[in-house]
């Protein structure tokens, strides 16, 4: 039997949890927590097989709870269980070392193989947290790249640069200050490593 540790602030959706909980063949509750606070103590009293926990709970939100249960916790796995269908967070949680995502409009059945998933291989990701993951991976690689874009002036004197221009050169050469072709030197070492 795997117990299960249920953090959700909301009574109702608690208690259905829990139903599902007692109901399942394989699962039993080993604890419920109203927020964030109180699901740190219970998983570090009582350390569940899994944890589902909510993002968003008062005292303490899930995702603080999270990181300080995978800190101080390793026997048990979380599993976010949300709203929140944001990429970023998404992508932030699982980066953070969570084991698995999932949507509180999805099925009991889905949660189920969730709960299944993450205990025999250690995560669980359906095709929503795919495309998600990748939606968020591309957005920071389009943001890496714009990091490395440099601008029209920036090419003018990296060019001047590698033909072994001094500063003072370069200045004049473009009738800019000194002070502005350092600048332009410095930001495109920052740009560029």
């Amino acid at each position: 039997m795997l117990r299960i540790g249920l953090a959700d602030d909301h009574t109702m959706f608690r208690k259905g949890l829990c139903f599902f909980i007692e109901n399942h063949d394989n699962l039993t509750l080993a604890w419920e927590s109203e927020n964030g606070k109180e699901a740190v103590e219970k998983a570090l009293e009582d350390p569940a097989d899994i944890i589902l926990m909510d993002l968003k709970m008062p005292i303490m939100d899930g995702l603080e709870a999270s990181k300080i249960i995978l800190e101080k916790n390793e026997k048990s796995k979380i599993i976010a269980l949300t709203m929140y269908d944001e990429p970023k967070m998404i992508a932030h949680m699982l980066e953070m070392g969570i084991h698995g995502y999932i949507l509180k409009d999805r099925s009991p059945e889905e949660l189920g193989k969730a709960i299944e998933e993450v205990y025999q291989r250690g995560f669980y990701h359906n095709e929503h947290i795919k495309e998600a993951l990748k939606k968020a991976n591309k957005d920071k690689s389009t943001k890496k790249m714009d990091q490395f874009t440099i601008s029209k002036r920036e090419r003018e004197i990296l060019g001047f640069i590698c033909l072994e221009y001094t500063t003072e050169d370069i200045s004049q050469i473009l009738n800019l200050s000194s002070r502005t072709i350092e600048n332009h030197r410095n930001n495109m070492m920052q740009k560029l490593g």
